[in-house]
């Protein structure tokens, strides 16, 4: 990864957990994983490819959400930095988004992301649905499932 693309990310990591410990006591930070699998189909080859992409991060305020996350296909790896909104919660699901910007592991040029997904749960874990993509190098769409923490 690009010195200045972890730079920023472990500026954005130190922030992140610097300020949890002060606003958790009023309620106002939450931290959240994520972990989920499905496919993305890339540019960058003939067929879907199976993928993995977790996350850690921060949900302030119950609306704002800040973190880094990698996303893992069999040929490339990508590493973002995250920053989302959370929706207000329809029926069953809580609709959220996050744009995400960092790297890809053979590239030296900035990768940009977007995820748009459908929680539903209890608030302490829950079952997501995430249809995501990089659209920058390249383009490599897809769709997962997975659980957040």
């Amino acid at each position: 990864m690009h010195h200045s693309a972890r730079t920023t990310l472990a500026a954005v990591l130190l922030f992140l957990l610097s300020t949890h410990a002060t606003q958790a006591r009023a309620g106002a930070l939450k931290p959240e994983l994520w972990i989920s699998g499905g496919f993305v189909n890339a540019s960058y080859h003939d067929s879907p490819l199976a993928c993995g992409r977790a996350g850690a991060g921060i949900e302030a305020f119950k609306y704002a959400t800040f973190g880094i996350c990698v996303q893992a296909d069999r040929e490339h790896y990508f590493n973002f930095a995250y920053v989302g909104a959370v929706f207000p919660t329809i029926g069953l699901f809580q609709p959220y988004g996050r744009f995400q910007f960092g790297r890809r592991n053979d590239l030296d040029d900035t990768a940009l992301g977007w995820t748009f997904g459908l929680r539903m749960g209890n608030g302490v874990v829950n079952f997501l649905m995430e249809a995501h993509g990089v659209t920058e190098p390249g383009s490599s769409n897809g769709a997962s499932v997975g659980l957040s923490f």
